[in-house]
């Protein structure tokens, strides 16, 4: 009687061990509440160097106190400043 409650045990323990050593997926699952300060991270990081206006908007899109309506209002501007590198 103990050999199917140990064999129980072990195949618990083992699937338990097993979904533990998961990694959380790299890419978050939830989608963003600041779309618009995310894009403008993105356009002006290769630019953050240069100072100036890209450095402001750089700064501005990665600050945890900025919502999302800020990043709206200077979309156009920063989006502008931080144009693609080739």
């Amino acid at each position: 009687m103990k050999l199917p409650t140990m064999l129980v045990a072990a195949i618990a323990l083992l699937v338990f061990a097993c979904n533990a050593s998961e990694k959380p997926p790299l890419v978050p699952t939830s989608p963003s509440t600041r779309p618009t300060c995310d894009a403008i991270d993105r356009a002006c990081d290769p630019h953050e160097d240069e100072g100036g206006l890209a450095k402001e908007c750089h700064d501005l899109a990665e600050a945890a106190a900025t919502d999302e309506a800020a990043c709206v209002q200077r979309k156009a501007e920063c989006l502008a400043a931080c144009p693609p590198k080739s």
